[in-house]
């Protein structure tokens, strides 16, 4: 345990640009001894913050540098090494989702349950997560006995600690077995985090339904054979994001991870449309009109910034075996399997056609000349530039030039220092600056 503490005290200096050894080694001696010592006190070292738009959800940030910030640090690794949590991608949940939507249009004998979990991470006790189920891994006795230091100081899987994540993901694994198990009739079930999705080859009824998801939360978050000083809060939220569809409730529309999925009839058989959700397409209408609102006396600045922000943008970062990874930013990456069905919501492509537009004329500001001619305008419409898969790659032998780059930045931050800034870097200054992030 000394050594990998070791080891991750040496790997958060240098990233944190502490290069000198023997400062190094004074931090990993310093975080030893408070560890051989027990002066580990995790619920001192936890604050709380607001984060969400309503602020009402509480993210937890250990003290960055703490004892305890190296220990929870250790116990994420060792949890994930020992019980591999299958952390689902929300674009390949979608997919699957697409893909077997595809195949109702001809049934008539189908049900659909669009389920969520009220204040998921909050809901879950640490204690009842580690002896329903991580104490039956094979950890040692001082993995065992370090985690259960830690699950009895924090009553619940708050949001913001990693260690959290897998908590309630491996919770999450448990009750995924018991719907499979329990309803024989599914022919796709997924879940991302608190959202799920069923759908079964059958009409069943939705007091039948709700019975048998009650009787899963029940058996996999309510063991009454499990003790702990923190019991669960976890259930299904019935009254806001439960929806239960079968053919005779078309036409109909429910959202699913930022989606809309309107169902409509043609003739007798079924015509789905996909599209933005209400509360995905008021988050990005905000955002533009916060960024227009802020720049639009530099025309320059924000032409660069809504130029990137219509496109998707696409960079690699560097692994720990040094092979690059893609990754991909954008409302057009976000929102690129909107023409799956080939049918898309009106009410989505006139919103991404038109966004920009729409926010000038809100605001009252007059519309630049970029906008106002048809020809130059189609570069700054989302719905055209995901039609065409448009994207902005930032890698200095395929795509952006060190030399293009540096002239956007200079647009953007007009005193950005480029000393011995490499690529990447610029990459990520540049990002930032337009409000995509990296």
């Amino acid at each position: 345990m000394e050594n990998k503490l070791r080891y991750i005290v040496k790997k958060h200096c240098l990233k944190n640009k502490i290069n000198d050894f023997s400062v190094i080694e004074q931090k990993q001696n310093e975080i030893i001894s408070k560890y051989n010592s027990n002066q580990i006190n995790f619920k001192d070292k936890i604050s709380y913050t607001l984060y969400t738009t309503n602020k009402k959800r509480k993210l937890a940030i250990v003290e960055d540098g703490s004892v305890e910030y190296f220990v929870i640090t250790l116990l994420n690794k060792i949890v994930q090494n020992k019980i591999k949590p299958h952390f689902k991608s929300r674009n390949r949940v979608i997919l699957e989702l697409f893909d077997n939507l595809k195949l109702l249009y001809k049934f008539k004998d189908f049900t659909i349950v669009r389920f969520d979990f009220k204040n998921y991470f909050d809901s879950i006790s640490s204690q009842y997560v580690f002896n329903k189920s991580l104490k039956h891994y094979n950890f040692t006795k001082n993995e065992l006995d370090l985690l259960k230091l830690y699950v009895d100081s924090m009553p619940y899987c708050k949001a913001g600690i990693a260690l959290s994540n897998i908590l309630a993901e491996e919770m999450g694994r448990l009750f995924d077995e018991k719907i499979k198990l329990l309803m024989p009739a599914t022919i796709f079930y997924n879940r991302y985090v608190d959202d799920g999705i069923i759908i079964l080859n059958e009409i069943i009824d939705e007091d039948e339904i709700k019975s048998l998801l009650q009787k899963v939360i029940n058996d996999v978050f309510y063991d009454k054979s499990i003790e702990t000083n923190y019991k669960n809060k976890t259930k299904i939220d019935f009254n806001r994001k439960y929806q239960y569809i079968t053919y005779n409730s078309i036409p109909t529309q429910f959202d699913f991870l930022g989606y809309k999925i309107v169902f409509e009839k043609n003739n007798t058989d079924i015509e789905i449309k996909l599209g933005m959700s209400d509360k995905k397409r008021k988050k990005y209408y905000n955002k533009a009109k916060h960024i227009i609102a802020k720049y639009y006396t530099d025309e320059k600045k924000l032409r660069l910034i809504l130029k990137c922000l219509s496109r998707r943008c696409v960079y690699t970062v560097s692994k720990n075996n040094d092979i690059n990874k893609w990754i991909s930013k954008g409302i057009s990456y976000n929102y690129g399997d909107l023409l799956y069905f080939n049918k898309v919501d009106p009410t989505t492509k006139d919103f991404l056609s038109k966004l920009y537009i729409n926010i000038f004329n809100d605001l009252k500001i007059p519309l630049p000349n970029y906008l106002k001619s048809s020809s130059s305008a189609i570069g700054y419409d989302l719905y055209e530039n995901i039609q065409k898969n448009k994207a902005i790659i930032f890698d200095e032998k395929i795509g952006v030039s060190e030399s293009v780059l540096k002239n956007w930045i200079n647009i953007v931050n007009p005193i950005y220092n480029f000393k011995n800034k490499k690529y990447y870097e610029l990459v990520k200054e540049f990002l930032i600056r337009c409000h995509i992030g990296y």
